[in-house]
Order: structure tokens, then C-alpha cells, then sequence
């Protein structure tokens, strides 16, 4: 009997907990949408003199179908392969 009280409690408590978890996580979404419109824009123009508001309508979409990430100087394969190698001995005397 007391055990079945014991559960009982806390799951009311664990219920109440979800339900306030929910209402705050509903808050956080619906808030500032209702009160987007009432903020002034006054105050969004400090961060402005700060630079903390990134510009819109620029251009800056640099996504290509080359692949990249390689380095810039490189224009032999055979250069590439033998610095690969004198890395990978530095490496194994260092594991080593």
C-alpha cells in the first residue's frame, strides 16, 4: 500500500514537471512570434554599431562542384607523395 503511494507521488510529480517543461518549451517558440512586431527597432541599432548583426542580401554562395581543401602550391602528385612518406617516418619515430 505504501509503495503504490509512493509511486503514485512521484508520478504526479514527474508529470507535473513535463507539463511545465512543455508550457516553457511552447513559450520559448510562440513568444517571439506574438511579440516580434512590439520590439523597437532602436534597440537593434546598437547591435548594429557594434557589428553584431550579420548583412542580408548578399551574394556570398561559394560551393562548387571542384573539390577543395587540397593545398594551393600543389601541382605534382609525386611532391605530395614524398612529403606523405617523411611525415609518416617523423611519425613513427615519435610513436615509437
Amino acid at each position: 500500500m505504501k509503495q503504490t503511494k509512493l509511486r503514485r507521488r512521484r508520478v504526479f510529480r514527474y508529470a507535473i514537471l513535463y507539463f511545465v517543461m512543455l508550457v516553457v518549451f511552447v513559450a520559448l517558440i510562440v513568444g517571439p512570434v506574438v511579440a516580434g512586431d512590439k520590439i523597437p527597432t532602436d534597440s537593434i541599432s546598437i547591435l548594429n554599431d557594434f557589428d553584431l548583426v550579420q548583412p542580408a542580401g548578399q551574394d556570398n554562395n561559394d560551393t562548387t562542384a571542384e573539390p577543395t581543401g587540397g593545398p594551393a602550391d600543389s601541382t605534382d602528385d609525386d611532391d605530395a607523395d614524398e612529403e606523405d612518406l617523411d611525415l609518416d617516418s617523423k611519425l613513427k619515430f615519435l610513436v615509437i
